[in-house]
């Protein structure tokens, strides 16, 4: 029989976990004012349909991090590869949104948000305890 202490969860996917939380959760509050920003210049304008697609990335982004979350303590190997793909995949949405988007000059900015907290998760997800986790 194992022990309790074998079987928990180490700190390095945790911290893992709470870092994706933080994204999703700053993701969420960002496409709302978004959101938000875009209907009130619809009243004015015309719908901006390309500046919408080009938000499709992010907002696929911020789904796969709410959909890998409560899995991480499933165990499974491919859930790990599946969030640092989406770590790696986060600055790439970022930066393409900043590119079709010309209203978002400060790329210092979006390289902390964006830049920061996905290296963070990547290392923490890609360190022994949390392969030796993952792995069984």
């Amino acid at each position: 029989m194992t022990s309790p202490a074998a079987t928990r969860m180490p700190l390095s996917v945790r911290g893992a976990g709470l870092l994706m939380t933080l994204q999703l959760a700053f993701g969420l509050v960002a496409l709302g004012v978004t959101l938000f920003a875009l209907v009130a210049a619809t009243a004015t304008e015309g719908p901006p349909l390309l500046l919408l697609l080009a938000y499709a990335p992010s907002v696929a982004v911020l789904a796969l991090t709410g959909r890998l979350i409560p899995r991480l303590g499933t165990r499974h190997r491919r859930v790990r590869l599946a969030a640092v793909a989406l770590q790696a995949a986060a600055p790439v949405s970022a930066a393409l949104l900043a590119v079709l988007d010309q209203s978002a000059d400060d790329w210092t900015m979006l390289l902390a948000q964006h830049g920061l907290l996905p290296a963070a998760t990547a290392v923490l997800l890609l360190s022994p305890a949390a392969s030796h986790w993952f792995g069984r």
